[in-house]
C-alpha cells in the first residue's frame, strides 16, 4: 500500500497516511486501552483484573 501511494501520490501521501493511520491509532488507545494514571509500573505489569475481558482460546 505505501509503494502504491509512492508511486501514485508522492512522499507527502504516505506521510499523511501513516500520519492518519497513527492519529487513529491513538484514539482507539484513549477511548478502549486500560487507564493506568496514578498506577505503579509493577502493578501495571500484573495480572489482568477482574473486569478485564476473558481471552478467546
Amino acid at each position: 500500500m505505501i509503494s502504491s501511494l509512492i508511486v501514485g501520490h508522492g512522499i507527502s501521501a504516505v506521510f499523511y497516511f501513516i500520519a492518519a493511520v497513527m492519529a487513529v491509532m491513538a484514539l482507539v488507545m484513549a477511548l478502549f486501552g486500560e487507564s493506568t494514571k496514578g498506577v505503579s509500573l509493577e502493578a501495571a505489569n500484573e495480572a489482568p483484573s477482574e473486569t478485564s475481558l476473558p481471552a478467546v482460546c
